[in-house]
């Protein structure tokens, strides 16, 4: 028996052979079985926002140890992108590109042993190990103050483009926050690029400073 890698498969077969005499001595024929299994090893990379959603469409790339790129991928709708067929050694993979330019790019390098067993493991510790990789929103925050820069709660705050054009979100309207209880509000989920912000309701009790 052999066990060799990464692509799982079965082989049994039959060897013997035989060649017909005239004698009465008594002819053994022995039959040997053979059995071959190569495993194929998952290395799974979990992708989600900071709130722990799976994000879709993040892209990797996975080298060895010379630093060559040996796989690709994208993660699923699950925010899962499964490294297949790596033979033992050691890895690293990064991530290439964002699910969408509502997300910063996560810049960080990550490496891990494979096994001969199949099993990741961190290169110095020998300890087993998963991967959850977050991407943080793109988002920044605003505050409405009155004239002693108290925060101003209730006020409604609008996001246009560098045109004047308001900002559409996925439901097709503007997208517009309301200030919380100290003033403060926060754009997030947005694409990356330059936008202009505007209050365009005030909170009750005051009046939109127009200058």
């Amino acid at each position: 028996r052999s066990t060799l890698f990464p692509y799982t498969t079965l082989f049994r077969s039959l060897i013997s052979s035989y060649v017909q005499h005239n004698c009465s001595i008594l002819s053994e024929i022995q039959f040997l079985e053979f059995e071959m299994q190569i495993r194929d090893y998952k290395v799974p990379i979990l992708k989600v926002d900071e709130y722990g959603k799976p994000l879709q469409n993040a892209e990797f790339q996975v080298k060895n140890s010379k630093g060559d790129v040996i796989r690709t991928g994208v993660t699923d709708k699950k925010g899962i992108y499964n490294i297949e067929g790596l033979q033992e050694g050691i890895y690293t993979f990064e991530e290439t590109k964002t699910p969408s330019k509502c997300y910063i790019q996560n810049l960080e390098t990550y490496a891990f042993k494979m096994t001969a067993d199949g099993k990741a493991v961190d290169p110095e510790t020998g300890e087993e190990i998963s991967f959850t990789i977050i991407n943080k929103s793109i988002k920044f925050e605003v505050k409405v103050v009155d004239k002693e820069e108290n925060g101003i709660a209730g006020a409604k705050v609008g996001l246009y483009d560098p045109d004047g054009n308001p900002v559409l979100g996925d439901n097709g309207k503007q997208i517009i926050i309301t200030t919380g209880t100290d003033g403060s509000g926060i754009f997030t989920g947005i694409p990356d690029g330059d936008y202009i912000y505007k209050q365009i309701e005030s909170a009750p009790g005051y009046v939109v400073d127009e200058r």
